[in-house]
């Protein structure tokens, strides 16, 4: 993955190229405050909006502690749009 700086373009090329989300991840998380707040959104993209590893975000749901989240199939985790920003505006505190 390349970390030139001057080849990024978009906001979605700096989550793609630097963050090494995929295409539609990086799409998602460079669009993300513009989402609707019932939007689901993966793990990944939100580790990227508040820049951690989806291993934090992996402990954050086992332990609580970081914003609400729902399993779709037993197994995929999501978060709406609108708990990742409500949790965000709490940590500002």
């Amino acid at each position: 993955m390349s970390k030139d700086y001057q080849q990024i373009a978009q906001p979605s090329d700096y989550y793609e190229k630097i963050i090494g989300l995929k295409k539609a991840e990086a799409l998602q998380a460079s669009t993300f405050f513009n989402l609707p707040d019932s939007c689901f959104v993966k793990r990944s993209v939100v580790a990227a909006i508040l820049n951690v590893s989806s291993n934090t975000m992996y402990l954050m749901e086992k332990n609580g502690g970081g914003p609400n989240f729902s399993k779709f199939g037993g197994r995929a985790v999501r978060y709406a749009k609108g708990d990742v920003v409500k949790w965000i505006n709490e940590q500002k505190s």
